[in-house]
Parts: structure tokens; C-alpha cells; sequence
């Protein structure tokens, strides 16, 4: 026996679920377009049944798309008790046993493919953008969820904001950013909270040249770029370890759960560090923002002072990996072209000035771009 295709599943789940639907309808009538606080207004179901139950009902059966139905249809248990919920209200026996018919087709349908709701939801998110964004959303908070249980701590937020300006010649840009946690916290003693600090590497002239926010080389420094006045208080310590070439810093705390929650940020400026025009070995100017720890939000903003590339629009790539280092472009590393997830993220243009800068979740973060930009000699009506 031949497997469908997906073509064909979803035309056999279309004619199955217009079937249903109608039966549904017949049972329930007419469905309301006002929405109350028990969900849409679906008779004779009492309200007992539950809000969200009544609600996905209510939006399979109002509109006239067969996928959209299948998307919004309780699974056949829950199918099952509305029709029970119904039958106690004196729905026609008649119309409940063919719509109990029409839930059981639609349960040996979902067994015969091996069909989860979750599963169904990922053929959707194909087709339809609601299906797209309750798929990308479910599974980010279930990645997120196992990863924290699996490392052992867990980010409220993650943000990165960086600042690309005129380097010290017209050929090059410097860049200057802050990065950190906000709600950093441990949740088994066997975790440690780590931060990847810079590169120590005595023959690489681009990190030779970074400093702090101050102006401070990293050189001279034994510890990371914290920067005080925006962590939490007491001010998180580090313990500086170097490993390959790589200094890593470990957070100093042994308390775990809510008590361990803490807010750390840290500065960097890397002077000359970008090639500001294309030439046969560079075509791109390539920004990236690597999930090193399990985040329930991640902020991530690049602002480009106006003169460097008027005209130029940013695209966004999201990839599952960095096994070949930090990710470049399919021309730069075809390989990596394979691991590239469609996530719907895309490059959002603020416009000039501070008041288009906001985030709920960090509630001082125009303060903290402020001082970004302010380090390096910039005002925010220079940066796009």
C-alpha cells in the first residue's frame, strides 16, 4: 500500500472534517459571533463544559475553511463530551448519533495516519499563518522547557544590543555592544552559570584591540566587562577561568531556584573590527546572536550608524546549529545551508531616536542604549 501524499492526506482530512462540521452544526445551529466570557456562544452546551473547549468549537465551526476547521476541532474525546453536554439539553437523539458517526470516522482517520494534534499542526503550519505561529510558539516554550530541566538554569531574558560606527578609517566599522542576562538563575546545584568572555590570542590583532565601554583594553583586565550600574544588587561575581584560548567566566553563587535569579551585563567596543565595502573576500556584513542559555525572550538589536549603508535592507537567518562555528552565509558555508529553520523572524526597522527603543521585559533598556552609544561619541539621531 502506497503512503499519501501530503496532497492527499489533507484532501481526505478536508472531506472528513466538512462532513463533521456540517454535522455539527445541525446539532448546534446557528453559531454566535459575539464572544462572552465563557467563550463563543455555542447552544444548547452549558457552561459547564470548559471556555476553551466551547472557543476552539466555536471558531472551527464559523468559518467556511475545511483546514481551518481541522486546525481550531477538538481532538474526538472532547468532541464526545460536548455531544453528551448537548444530549443532557434535549439536542435531537438523531442529530447527536450522526455526529457521534462523524467523530468516530474522524478518530479512526486521525489513527489510521498516526495523527497528533501536534502533527496535524505541523502539516498546517504550511498552509496556514495561524497554524505557523501556534507551532513556532509551542515548540519554542517546549525546547525551552527541556532545556532548562537538562542544563539546570534558565534566562528570563537574554538581550544583545550592538552598535556598528565609522572605524578609524573610511574602510572600516567599529563595533560596540552590551549583551547579559536579566533573571539568570541556577535550578540544580550541579549547574554552573557560565559566560563566554573574549578570545585571548596573542596573534589575532582584531581582539588585541577590544576594550571596555571605558576605553579599558581587555588585556589588562582578569575578570569580564561588568557592567555595574545596570546588574542586580548585590553585583554578581565571576570566578575567570581560561580554556582554549577562551576566557570563560563562572558566576559565584551557590543558591539555586528564584533565590539564585540575577541580572548581569557586560560591554565591549572592538575597534575596526568590520570591512565597511564589499571586496572579492568580503560581500556581506554578517551580525550573529548564538542561544547560550535557555531564554524565555531574546532581545537582539543592531544599530547601524546612518552613513555606513544607506540603502541596504537586513534580512534575517535563523539556524539550528553552530558546529562549524559561528554561522556565515550559504555562499560563505553552504553546509550549514541544512540547518537553517523558518522561524518567521524577520529584520524589524525602528526609526530614529531613543523613543523607538523599548522592551517591557528590561525595563531600564533605553538607559542601558543610552550608555551604549553614548560610549562611543555617538547621539541616537546617528544610528538607524
Amino acid at each position: 500500500m502506497s503512503l499519501p501524499t501530503q496532497p492527499q492526506f489533507l484532501e481526505r482530512a478536508s472531506d472528513i472534517v466538512t462532513q463533521l462540521r456540517d454535522a455539527l452544526g445541525q446539532v448546534f445551529g446557528n453559531v454566535s459571533t459575539t464572544r462572552s466570557s465563557t467563550g463563543w456562544g455555542l447552544r444548547p452546551i452549558p457552561t459547564s463544559v470548559p471556555p476553551m473547549l466551547r472557543s476552539r468549537l466555536g471558531r472551527a465551526l464559523e468559518t467556511d475553511s475545511a483546514l481551518a476547521s481541522l486546525f481550531y476541532l477538538p481532538g474526538p474525546k472532547g468532541l464526545r463530551a460536548v455531544l453528551k453536554a448537548a444530549s443532557r439539553r434535549g439536542a435531537d437523539p438523531e442529530l447527536i448519533e450522526t455526529c457521534a458517526a462523524q467523530v468516530d470516522r474522524f478518530e479512526q482517520f486521525l489513527s489510521e495516519e498516526d495523527a497528533t494534534r501536534d502533527t496535524l499542526h505541523a502539516m498546517l503550519s504550511g498552509i496556514l499563518p495561524e497554524a505557523r505561529d501556534a507551532m513556532v510558539r509551542n515548540n519554542c516554550q517546549s525546547v525551552f522547557r527541556a532545556m532548562c530541566n537538562l542544563m539546570g538554569y534558565s534566562v528570563d531574558v537574554m538581550v544583545t544590543c550592538r552598535v556598528l560606527y565609522p572605524g578609524s578609517t573610511r574602510t572600516d566599522v567599529s563595533a560596540a555592544q552590551i549583551r547579559g542576562f536579566r533573571g539568570w538563575k541556577r535550578l540544580r546545584q550541579d549547574s554552573h552559570l557560565h559566560y563566554a568572555g573574549y578570545a585571548v590570542d596573542a596573534d589575532d590583532e582584531v581582539r588585541n584591540r577590544q576594550t571596555t565601554l571605558q576605553g579599558v583594553p581587555l588585556s589588562a583586565l582578569t575578570g569580564p566587562t561588568v557592567i555595574e550600574e545596570f546588574c542586580s544588587t548585590p553585583t554578581p561575581t565571576f570566578e575567570t577561568l581560561t580554556i582554549a584560548n577562551q576566557r570563560i567566566h563562572r558566576l559565584r553563587s551557590d543558591e539555586i531556584g528564584v533565590r539564585s535569579a540575577c541580572t548581569a551585563y557586560f560591554g565591549e567596543i572592538v575597534p575596526d573590527c568590520i570591512r565597511r565595502y564589499r571586496d572579492e573576500d568580503n560581500h556581506f556584513c554578517l551580525q550573529a546572536f548564538t542561544a547560550i542559555s535557555p531564554a524565555k525572550r531574546m532581545l537582539f538589536d543592531v544599530l547601524i550608524h546612518k552613513d555606513l549603508w544607506p540603502g541596504v535592507t537586513p534580512t534575517v537567518e535563523t539556524y539550528r546549529t553552530v558546529g562549524q562555528g559561528m554561522v556565515m552565509t550559504r555562499v560563505e558555508s553552504p553546509r550549514q545551508t541544512l540547518d537553517r529553520v523558518e522561524l518567521g523572524i524577520t529584520a524589524r526597522p525602528l526609526p530614529l531616536g531613543l523613543g523607538a527603543i523599548e522592551c517591557a521585559a528590561v525595563g531600564n533598556y533605553r538607559s542601558m542604549v543610552q550608555h551604549l552609544i553614548s560610549s562611543v561619541g555617538l547621539s541616537a539621531g546617528d544610528l538607524l
